[in-house]
């Protein structure tokens, strides 16, 4: 079969995008999009968040109820933290606070070395937690023996209640809900007191080790992923994807674009599809710059997406798409439809197919590929 290609662009759209015709940067990309199809794809699950842990693996094929509950055993496993079957792991983010409430959902302006002395000045806070620094603001928590817990936490994503008091939305829910909110709220002293400034430990993303199908059990076909954000990553590496990395895949914009391209199109080599996710948009989006957000996505269209649809055979198919929208404005994610296009090599066929579930995305490819295409896939 003919090579099929995903790209991700994750949270690229700032609200509901309408018309896809004015929505791509202009130039080169507005020329592929004119000579694609396109449409949008239902990413977030009904009942679901529209978040990367719920909206990649729709994009993926994997069905709602094998999506699991929660990021950071996904995170964990793509840097090679160890934990056991009966651990609870969380995401946690220190947030910047403003009057009791949530001014930055990743404490904004920090230095990395600052990031660093997040984590360090919480170790020995209690032998109940373990704590590991990922990259930035990242860093996963561990609560040992307590994966069944997992049912009764509830807890409240940084960047999704920007604006909202902090201690309104600490975590909850039996024994390790207080555990939990406890550590948030000591964190709050300790941090404060070690960076002069109103910083505290938001944990959320709560998960226990869980699986994935294989994306060859879904498919049937070999593949590859590049990726460099640490969700991404643990979600292909569960669905045994090869997983392609650099040190300068960085999952924000500082990212090497045009490397990104170069491996996307090396792995097709060896497999028949090959994800390329880019994490950048949705970070500018988190810090609350719309026009560092803008001038990244001309930057990947520039850098990795042109030139990899250039380095693809005809015949083969590319599409171009995101997980959700993500608001510069409030720095949260919004569940609306995704607008995607799909070219097809040498080909200038331009149809639009309405609206697609997310969980058709790779099937769609594939029937591109293999010249099925038509305006019965809708």
């Amino acid at each position: 079969m003919a090579k099929i290609a995903m790209v991700i662009i994750d949270g690229m759209p700032n609200s509901k995008v309408d018309d896809i015709s004015s929505y791509y940067p202009k130039g080169e990309p507005t020329k592929l999009f004119e000579s694609s199809y396109y449409g949008w794809l239902t990413t977030t699950p009904q009942g679901l968040e529209p978040d990367t842990l719920n909206c990649v693996p729709t994009l993926l094929g994997v069905p709602k109820e094998q999506i699991p509950q929660g990021r950071a055993y996904c995170e964990s496993l793509a840097v090679g933290i160890s934990c056991a079957p009966s651990d609870l792991l969380l995401r946690c983010n220190p947030v910047r606070l403003r009057n009791g409430a949530i001014a930055s959902a990743n404490a904004n302006g920090l230095s990395e070395e600052q990031y660093l002395s997040v984590s360090a000045a919480m170790q020995g806070y209690s032998s109940d937690f373990e704590m590991h620094h990922l990259q930035s603001y990242k860093n996963i928590l561990i609560l040992k023996g307590l994966a069944s817990e997992l049912p009764r936490v509830k807890t409240y994503p940084p960047h999704q209640n920007v604006g909202n008091n902090f201690e309104s939305i600490l975590p909850e829910g039996g024994p390790a809900g207080a555990m939990l909110a406890s550590f948030a709220t000591h964190s709050r002293k300790i941090l404060s007191d070690a960076l002069g400034d109103d910083i505290a430990l938001m944990p959320w993303g709560q998960s226990a080790p869980c699986s994935l199908p294989s994306f060859y059990s879904i498919y049937g076909i070999s593949a590859s992923a590049v990726a460099g954000t640490e969700i991404v990553a643990g979600i292909c590496e569960m669905m045994d994807m090869n997983l392609v990395y650099s040190d300068g895949f960085t999952g924000d914009t500082d990212t090497h674009l045009y490397e990104k391209a170069l491996a996307a199109a090396g792995a097709l080599e060896y497999t028949d599809f090959a994800l390329m996710h880019i994490n950048g948009a949705d970070e500018a989006a988190h810090r609350l710059d719309q026009f560092e957000k803008a001038a990244f996505i001309q930057k990947i269209f520039d850098e990795a997406v042109m030139p990899l649809s250039k380095m693809l055979e005809p015949g083969s198919c590319l599409m171009v798409c995101s997980d959700h929208a993500t608001d510069p404005i409030s720095g949260s994610h919004k569940p609306y439809p995704q607008p995607f296009l799909l070219h097809r090599i040498g080909s200038s066929e331009h149809e639009c197919l309405g609206e697609i579930k997310g969980t058709d995305s790779v099937w769609l490819l594939r029937s591109a590929a293999e010249g099925r295409l038509h305006s019965k896939a809708k």
